[in-house]
């Protein structure tokens, strides 16, 4: 009985530290995952920045860089050239829809 009642911590330890080492492994993963959206779609993006809602209409994303260790979503407007990009925090992205579809309802911070 005595045996039983010293495993039970240590197996409830084992267990912790494989739940942990497991998450650490998926959140990397997440980070390294690759987003890739269709280059003959273009794309409304729907964030917040300050509190507020904001959206950034028809653009196409061409990438995701990290930059200073933020992931961010590389976009061009249309009749911008492909030498011109802007940066949107893919932490701060709410949606990212076709043109076209339904605007979102309740947009919010996190």
């Amino acid at each position: 009985m005595k045996i039983i009642n010293k495993s039970r911590p240590i197996l409830l330890i084992i267990v912790s530290l494989f739940y942990l080492f497991g998450m650490s492994i998926i959140s990397s993963w997440a980070e390294q995952k690759e987003l890739t959206f269709d280059n003959d779609l273009r794309y409304d993006v729907y964030y917040v920045l300050d509190d507020q809602p904001q959206y950034v209409a028809n653009v196409k994303i061409t990438d995701t860089v990290k930059i200073d260790g933020s992931i961010l979503l590389a976009i061009q407007p249309p009749g911008i050239n492909s030498g011109k990009t802007g940066y949107i925090a893919l932490s701060r992205v709410r949606v990212i829809l076709p043109v076209g579809s339904p605007k979102p309802q309740g947009l919010n911070s996190k």
